[in-house]
């Protein structure tokens, strides 16, 4: 049942939204800030994360009603590519109370798996964040592949956590063949990714 949840759209929704982990700071502590003058902060009841900061962000009533429900945020670059601009969508979904991060993870992973065309998973990895005051740890992942027979290879990050039944994910998409897809800055944000 979680992963036809997880097929219904995660990947889907963010294709919608926006048209190497090297970088990433795998050994900060969990909860770490990144410099203010290249991220900016979204901080809600629910969540909170640090993005590019010249990137441009939706949040509530500034995202399309029927995806309230399920998308908290939206995190799209300044930079406009012909193909598909960069962008950071954080979605959340019921999971049911027995569902932990990482098994929130591997069941989002292998519906991506199902889901995209060509998909190849680049690199996996683990890592600690927060819920409230805790350390928690669950994945990174980096994959590409294609909506469609005919849609060009994009890459994704995702970062996903559990709380209280509802399942967050966090995935960034960009196009790997674009010099200004800021992947390193994509793994950075997605790093400091926590619930309240």
């Amino acid at each position: 049942m979680l992963k036809k949840i997880l097929i219904t759209g995660i990947i889907g929704s963010t294709l919608v939204l926006g048209g190497c982990f090297g970088g990433g700071n795998s050994d900060s502590d969990a909860g770490g800030v990144l410099p203010s003058e290249n991220f900016a902060t979204f901080d809600n009841k629910e969540v909170s994360i640090q993005y590019p900061a010249n990137w441009k962000l939706k949040s509530g009533n500034q995202i399309n009603t029927d995806l309230q429900d399920s998308v908290v945020a939206i995190m799209t670059s300044n930079f406009r590519d012909p193909f598909f601009t960069p962008v950071i969508t954080v979605e959340r979904v019921a999971v049911g109370e027995s569902v932990g991060s990482v098994n929130f993870a591997e069941a989002t992973i292998e519906a991506n798996e199902e889901e995209l065309v060509s998909y190849e998973e680049l690199e996996r990895k683990d890592i600690t964040t927060l819920i409230g005051a805790g350390a928690v740890n669950t994945k990174l992942v980096r994959f590409r592949g294609k909506q469609g027979l005919d849609g060009q290879v994009l890459e994704f990050l995702q970062i996903f956590l559990v709380k209280d039944g509802i399942g967050y994910t966090v995935t960034a998409a960009y196009d790997p063949n674009d010099e200004e897809n800021e992947a390193a800055k994509l793994v950075q944000s997605l790093e400091t990714f926590s619930l309240k």
